[in-house]
């Protein structure tokens, strides 16, 4: 019989992920541990085939997700429903919650996980009493993913517990274009349009909000498509309006109060504009002669994927690739944070073990920032192909990374601190990496 529960080669894996439990996590375990909730036995990090799934009960086969802003794009969206899939089809029975449910709505969740005790799916005969004997399990389901999100999702202040808008997603001919105006926040382009500051709305609909002229410029060059553009002809001039070339079908005038509620910056210019995501896959990066890029593993700050966005824009890399991701692409703060460059660079999300293979197979040699046993970062060579891979703040790369690279590096402090901000140490590598090509 093949054993797919807590499989030997997850231990450590399962380990790190317990000991750097995210705040959603370790919230919802005090909730779970110790038989606590009606006497069921919950395990946290536990691996079912190849995944590590953030708590499973055995007794009731049930398995709960934690998500933050790392499952909401086209990449997280994918992996999730593969997932889901593989679980299902062993008769396990699979509930997710937004980070930020477990901190504002506790006994929601509680409740909502009381709500499945007692009413299991027929179980598999082959199954043992853990479930682990499974000869028909499909052993070939995708690489490990981490499961919850590190930290809350990557919230920003607008962020907010509510019921999903039942309106239709923004998009066609409007009828407040040229001729008359939207003038109340109650209208149902701007009930959506609000919305989809929440992550699950985001990945529902597969849209996303960009705010200023020149943010919503570079989403035209690189090729996205306009859904709506909201505009406020006290703030934005015609001339301005039709230099954006985006179809009157698409415009949405509204009024100056209508925008102020909407809008996020001071200097957006006077236009909003509701964007459909793109799908950001490795196979989909066009690699240069000599290619440069950056590796982001776990980032959990969108200001930070941000600002390392604009790093890799001056630096002319080819890509960024976010590992694992514990934020999205399309979270507000990343689009502003970025000025704009999350639409000028090519990105793709992948986890780390997807990614080395394909760093491997394009002969890439792997540079990672550690701190221990690592070479000063200005005496390795970048003029051959490179990628250079940062980890988060808090915990740093993961082993898998260290033990795969071809050279660990570090940058040399002078300070009483051993680190500096994820971003700033990015761009003092990467412009290294520049300077030995000769910029």
């Amino acid at each position: 019989m093949t054993r797919i529960h807590n499989q030997s080669h997850l231990k450590q894996r399962r380990k790190e992920l317990r000991n750097n439990a995210t705040a959603a996590e370790a919230t919802l375990w005090k909730f779970l541990q110790h038989s606590q909730l009606e006497g069921r036995k919950f395990r946290r990090q536990h691996s079912i085939g190849s995944y590590i799934v953030d708590f499973y009960c055995p007794s009731e086969k049930l398995v709960i997700e934690l998500d933050g802003d790392a499952h909401y794009n086209s990449g997280g969206y994918e992996r999730d429903s593969r997932r889901t899939k593989y679980l299902e089809s062993l008769n396990l029975r699979v509930i997710r919650f937004e980070n930020d449910e477990v901190f504002k709505a506790t006994v929601t969740v509680l409740e909502k996980i009381k709500s499945f005790f007692g009413k299991s799916t027929t179980p598999n005969p082959s199954f043992s009493k853990e479930g682990n004997s499974n000869p028909k399990a499909n052993l070939d389901s995708p690489p490990v993913s981490v499961g919850v999100a590190k930290g809350q999702g990557g919230k920003n202040s607008h962020s907010k517990i509510t019921n999903s808008i039942d309106s239709p997603p923004a998009s066609g001919g409007v009828a407040e274009g040229r001729g008359g105006y939207i003038s109340s926040t109650h209208n149902p382009k701007i009930k959506n349009l609000l919305a989809l500051d929440k992550p699950r709305e985001r990945r529902k609909q597969q849209l996303f909000v960009i705010e200023g002229k020149k943010e919503i410029g570079m989403a035209l060059d690189a090729g996205y498509k306009i859904s709506n553009l909201f505009y406020c002809d006290d703030i934005i001039s015609l001339p301005e309006l039709k230099a954006l070339k985006v179809e009157e079908k698409f415009l949405v005038r509204v009024t100056r109060a209508v925008f102020d509620k909407i809008a996020v910056r001071e200097n957006s210019g006077g236009v909003i504009a509701v964007a459909e995501m793109k799908v950001h896959s490795l196979n989909q990066i066009t690699l240069s002669k000599n290619p440069l890029l950056l590796i982001l593993e776990g980032v959990e700050k969108p200001g930070n994927l941000g600002a390392i966005l604009r790093t890799a824009d001056a630096s002319g890399a080819d890509a960024v690739i976010i590992c694992d991701p514990q934020t999205d692409f399309y979270n507000p703060n990343v689009i502003r944070s970025s000025i704009g460059c999350i639409f000028t660079k090519q990105v793709a999300a992948a986890t780390s073990e997807e990614t080395i293979q394909w760093l491997k197979k394009n002969n890439i040699f792997i540079l990672c920032t550690y701190l221990e046993a690592s070479k000063p970062y200005h005496t390795l060579d970048y003029t051959k192909p490179s990628a250079i891979v940062m980890g988060t703040e808090s915990t740093g790369l993961t082993e898998l990374w260290t033990k795969n690279a071809d050279a660990n590096i570090i940058i040399p402090m002078g300070g009483k601190i051993d680190s500096m901000n994820v971003s700033t140490a990015a761009a003092v590598v990467v412009f290294e990496a520049r300077r030995q090509r000769g910029f």
